[in-house]
């Protein structure tokens, strides 16, 4: 036994079998490999079949003498099932060639060995003891007993850094994480340092000076503090004035010139000429002068509105259950349509219909109002 190329950080490769011995397995158990029962039709994401491992387990025991942790590579059960399909090609029975039909079988055969590695590291053994007899579970149960469970990669390194010790050959390095002791540095009360807070610094150092050097005084200042000798006091930075400090000076009236000057306080502008206001109040006896409508009255439609000459509603006898309008304001005219509601929209489709008919007949809105109507209509009923 051999192992695959290297995967992952944590992946162990799968171990490859000698394919001679994997061609007399599946001769033995050739019906199986024809037909596995119901694992034709099972993933491997779903849940095992025990009726159907009970039934693969004469395939299972011999492949598990010929490796104890239930995993073999694919490469191995290619070759071993094609060799097996040489010797015997009425085992593909299916409409499909040859290649495909061993594909077929690897991929079988794979579901069977995950599902029953599966069994041995989960607590799936419970829904096998309900659904198979007390002989069936027992059987299950010692094939499951025989599947070894593989190692971490650490550990196969160890077994193999062991194996050549004892061969007298020199021992493997094994790579392995540097230890570093980074304790956090803790105060007197045993809080760490790193959350202390900050200490403030009282004089902060000006430009071009050096820490013991003499400070000059800063304007509006009365410490004790000796100016530097043979150079000018210069006005501090605007931020580092304290507030007030520039209240006593006041302005020169050039200046004030200068500032009105600025903000156009100076200029006299001429006003613009006023216009006259527009009155809201319509004239008396104007045509657009709007009344209220007395309580108890109905408005009036618009006279200049064309009113509609012929006005038909029709009501479907079989679904789809909707009621439409159709009419025309010109006299000898062709109908149209004009407005539609159906009961996928709203279940009183009807009195909606009716509505917008008993509005178009007394007030001849458009078909545009109709339309606007019959979605308040919608919303509101």
């Amino acid at each position: 036994m051999s192992s695959a190329g290297k995967g992952g950080a944590r992946h162990t490769p799968k171990p490859q079998v000698d394919v001679d011995l994997l061609v007399k397995c599946f001769t033995l158990h050739s019906a199986l490999i024809q037909h596995c029962g119901p694992y034709e039709n099972i993933s491997k994401t779903q849940a095992c079949n025990p009726k159907g491992l009970f039934l693969m387990l004469p395939l299972l025991k011999g492949l598990l003498d010929l490796e104890a942790t239930c995993e073999i590579h694919g490469s191995c059960l290619r070759q071993a099932i094609f060799q097996v399909l040489v010797q015997g090609p009425s085992l593909n029975d299916s409409k499909f060639n040859g290649s495909v039909w061993v594909g077929s079988r690897v991929e079988r055969i794979s579901v069977v060995l995950f599902h029953m590695r599966r069994l041995k590291g989960s607590d799936d053994m419970k829904a096998c003891a309900s659904r198979l007899t007390g002989a069936e579970f027992l059987q299950l149960q010692e094939v499951v007993d025989m599947i070894a469970k593989k190692g971490s990669p650490s550990t196969e390194l160890a077994l193999v850094a062991l194996d050549k010790r004892e061969d007298g050959e020199q021992e493997p390095a094994i790579r392995k994480l540097k230890k570093e002791v980074s304790d956090v540095s803790l105060d007197s009360q045993g809080f760490p340092k790193s959350l202390k807070t900050p200490e403030k610094v009282e004089t902060p150092l000006l430009k071009g000076c050096k820490p013991g050097d003499k400070l000059p005084l800063l304007k509006g200042d009365t410490s004790e503090a000796e100016p530097v000798e043979g150079e000018p006091l210069a006005e501090p930075s605007f931020k580092r004035r304290r507030k007030g400090q520039l209240a006593e000076r006041q302005p020169t009236e050039e200046e004030k010139s200068n500032m009105k000057d600025a903000l156009g306080l100076g200029k006299v502008y001429k006003r613009p000429a006023g216009k006259k206001k527009k009155t809201s109040k319509a004239k008396a006896g104007s045509s657009k002068a709007s009344s209220p409508l007395v309580k108890g009255k109905k408005k009036i439609a618009n006279p200049n509105r064309k009113p509609w000459l012929k006005l038909y509603m029709t009501q479907t006898k079989k679904p789809p259950w909707r009621a439409y309008l159709a009419g025309t304001t010109q006299k000898g005219g062709k109908k149209s349509l004009i407005v539609e509601t159906t009961a996928r929209n709203h279940p009183k489709y009807k009195e909606i219909i009716q509505l917008i008919k008993e509005r178009l007949e007394q007030e001849h809105i458009t078909k545009h109002e109709a339309l606007s109507l019959r979605a308040e209509l919608y919303s509101s009923m």
